[in-house]
């Protein structure tokens, strides 16, 4: 039987912010416009200057909008902030969003539906886009727009799952859960002073351990890269690792796996730690493999060197360089955003309105 939902009381989507008041601003005018139908709750530790033109905002969208505007003192621990948020979430689905995330409704709406009819899902997501601006502020010229490549995993093979999932990792973090299981993986989360990658890391393993991961094929959200976050920035890969903490991490981030594994795939602790360790090795060899390709370019465009780097490269990076110098990147994807009208007119239709909300200033 095919269950029918109720927009606001089945998905809450829970966004932290701090001092980006232009950011919110722009993605509640964005949801003001689309219809927005579901839950927002806002977790706010803003300045009180930010504070203010957030309750502001809110205002001005709340005849359309469900939304709980929270405020938090600025100095409080995301964590703790987080954790208040949640105890709000009354819903039993649950999506997490940044104040740069662009989310579809719709998509949102078809994943609350996947999940209603699909009990061996934990995750649902769907095509993901990720934009860059001209200007590090809330509004501008869009000079590219890139896929951020999410997939499906849909084995029912526990252990296969997570070596699936970390040998070529996108976090879960951003994609629809239900509630019940996601503030079980918090618990895990809030007791233990993670770092920013274990954090992450641990959400994400526990909830594919858990059940398979979806990806529909409509758009599902759009990310603006290089903006200052409110959240700190993760450091390179062999700094992580060379911390004198991650080591005790580590072992606290396996044992907590290695438990879910035996619950949910009924094998013993040496094969779950075994299990842990080759795919945590799958995750942390591709980055470090990349850190060391760019630790050697960063060599080759020294002064002595940089002759010999302009002779070797090839005509493909220097048309990239020439093309990211000369401004030509922002012609060059508009050309691309009207290809992708092109091959799938319901991504663009699904695009445009968050176009229009990045590149045009809108009031309510």
């Amino acid at each position: 039987m095919i269950k029918t939902r109720d927009p606001e009381t089945l998905l809450t989507m829970v966004i932290p912010t701090k001092d980006r008041s232009g950011f919110l601003e722009r993605l509640l005018f964005y949801f003001y416009s689309v219809g927005f139908e579901h839950k927002i709750i806002i977790a706010d530790s803003s300045k009180e200057d930010h504070r203010v033109h957030n309750a502001g905002t809110v205002q001005k969208v709340s005849s359309k909008l469900n939304i709980l505007h929270i405020s938090y003192d600025e100095n409080i621990e995301p964590k703790e902030k987080i954790d208040n948020a949640l105890s709000h979430v009354q819903s039993p689905y649950v999506v997490f969003g940044a104040d740069d995330d662009f989310f579809v409704p719709k998509t949102l709406g078809s994943a609350v539906d996947f999940l209603n009819n699909n009990p061996d899902y934990s995750t649902v997501c769907g095509e993901s886009l990720a934009f860059y601006l001209d200007t590090q502020t809330s509004h501008g010229k869009i000079k590219s727009l890139s896929e951020y490549p999410r997939t499906s995993i849909e084995d029912t093979d526990v252990q296969y799952r997570l070596i699936k999932h970390l040998s070529s990792y996108t976090p879960t973090w951003y994609s629809v859960h239900r509630t019940n299981q996601f503030m079980t993986y918090w618990d895990h989360l809030k007791t233990q002073n993670w770092d920013v990658r274990f954090f992450e890391l641990l959400l994400s393993c526990l909830s594919i351990i858990d059940g398979k991961s979806k990806k529909l094929d409509s758009l599902y959200m759009v990310s603006q890269g290089n903006t200052r976050k409110s959240y700190v920035s993760l450091d390179s890969c062999l700094d992580w690792i060379s911390d004198p903490e991650w080591e005790r991490q580590y072992t606290i981030f396996s044992q907590t796996l290695c438990e879910y594994l035996i619950l949910k795939a009924n094998i013993d602790m040496n094969i779950a730690k075994n299990t842990v360790n080759r795919a945590f090795l799958l995750y942390i060899s591709p980055i470090l493999s990349d850190e060391y390709k760019n630790e050697i370019k960063k060599y080759w465009e020294t002064p002595t060197n940089k002759f010999s780097l302009l002779v070797n490269l090839p005509i493909k990076t220097l048309f990239q360089h020439f093309v990211a110098r000369s401004g030509l990147n922002i012609l060059l994807n508009k050309i691309h955003i009207y290809k992708l009208n092109r091959k799938s007119p319901q991504v663009y239709s699904d695009l445009h309105p968050i176009i229009k909300a990045i590149e045009c200033e809108t009031n309510i």
